[in-house]
Formats: C-alpha cells, structure tokens, sequence
C-alpha cells in the first residue's frame, strides 16, 4: 500500500490553524511549522535573484522557499514513505477526492510532480481522461502554473529538488516549474481539488525596492531569453506525461455513485 504523507505548512501559533479545513477524522496528517525566513543550510543569493527575477526576494518568499523543501526533507527522512501532499494552510480542500488521490502510487504510472491546484491559467495537454477520479484529467503544464497551495511529489522529485534547490534566486514556485531545469515534469489534476482563500497573505513586499542597474537589467533580459528557449525546445521535444501501466480492466472512482 502506498504511504503518503499529509503535511499542512503553517506558522506556528497562526490563526489559521482554527479555520484550516482539515481532513477527516482518522486521517493522519500534521501541521508542519513554516520558516519565517533564512533556514539553516540554505544561501540566499541576492545578485543572482536580481538576474533571475529582477528584484530581491522578500522574507516571505524567503521562508516559504525554506518551508517546502523542509517539508521534503521530512518525507526523505521517512524510509517508509512514498510520497507527500504538502498544503498550505490558506487552501480549502476538497478531502474525499483528494485523499482518493493520494492512494495512487503515482511514481509507478511515471507522474512525480503533480499539483491539484494553481494560479494562473496555463497550456496544458491531457496525458490521461478521468484517472483515477471520474471527472478528473491528468494534465502536463506546458507553461508556468504558478502556485504552491497543495500539490504531491513523489520520493523521485524531492530527492532531486532538494539536492538541487539549497541556492535560493526565485520563489519556490517558479524553480519547481522549470522542468527544462529540473528534469521533473509538471503534471496536474484539472479540475483542481481545492480553492485558495481570499485571506492576507504572509508574502508581501514583493516589488523591488530599488531601479535594476544597466547591468542587472541586461543580465535579467538575457537570462529570459535564455528561459524561453529553453522552454520552447522542452515544450517540443521533453519528455510527455504518460499514465503506465493503468489496469484498464478496473472502472475508475466515481463520486457519483458515493
């Protein structure tokens, strides 16, 4: 049976954790303590950010950056863990069909980065129809989604997004959805499984606080140019998302019937 791991990241002492809308009872799950910024074996990279994204990241990314990739660690630190559903505590979840989801040994059907929710509306191609859900697609992003309100990652992807993302110079969204980087697609379940609240977010002060230098803007439009490219040759030749080794003689769950 597969074991996932349900981690909420909240800050302590928040008040959201008396709204937050959890799973069912008998589900294991846990809140697991956001950084506030800067943790320990992290390095912020403050010229590097001005390239990648024309401006510094503010605390709040900072630690939002910190908090996923500890919440990754905690899965990797986990030997009989599978994979995660990391949630933010500002998301209302829809739990019968997310923790249906969450059943599905995804890393065997080739799907390690698979995100329920997003922000912004993004290309995608449909790699599997009503799987495993009735009504609910597997989808590939071709662009950015944005967002990192509930999502899974299998151990395959945390192994490598941690080895690779102790250098911070974006928001943690951004570097999880550069596959022509990381070598992990992005899949996705449409219709989403949960809704982002209209409440204040802990990030702010996102804009730059200063004028970029000639050098810093010339270095931050080639660096564009660059990503772009990337992602177009990825969008046409990467690897597609692809559902193996589905058992076709078994009907998918249908929420109709329940």
């Amino acid at each position: 049976m597969t074991k996932t791991l349900i981690r909420v990241i909240s800050v302590a002492g928040s008040a959201r954790r008396d709204t937050f809308h959890r799973p069912p009872v008998g589900v294991e799950w846990e809140f697991f303590d956001a950084s506030t910024g800067l943790a320990e074996g992290f390095e912020y990279d403050l010229d590097v950010a001005w390239a990648h994204i024309k401006r510094a990241l503010a605390p709040g990314e900072i630690g939002c950056y910190c908090s996923h990739v500890r919440a990754w660690q905690a899965l990797l630190a986990d030997p009989t863990a599978d994979q995660i559903l990391v949630v933010e505590d500002d998301v209302y979840v829809d739990w019968p069909v997310t923790l249906h989801l969450t059943e599905v040994d995804w890393a065997s059907k080739g799907v390690h980065f698979l995100k329920f929710f997003g922000r912004f509306p993004a290309k995608f191609h449909v790699a599997e129809k009503n799987y495993p859900i009735w009504d609910r697609h597997v989808v590939q992003y071709q662009t950015q989604q944005f967002g990192t309100q509930i999502y899974l990652l299998t151990r395959h992807a945390a192994e490598r997004f941690v080895r690779n993302f102790r250098r911070i110079s974006r928001p943690i969204d951004v570097e999880m959805e550069r596959p022509w980087a990381t070598g992990i697609p992005v899949a996705g379940i449409v219709p989403p499984t949960a809704l982002e609240l209209s409440v204040p977010s802990s990030v702010v002060d996102r804009r730059a606080d200063r004028e970029p230098t000639h050098l810093e803007s010339a270095r931050y439009y080639g660096g564009r140019v660059i990503e772009r490219i990337r992602g177009r040759v990825y969008r046409t030749a990467g690897p597609r998302v692809k559902i193996n080794g589905r058992d076709r003689s078994q009907s998918v769950f249908d929420y109709r019937n329940q």
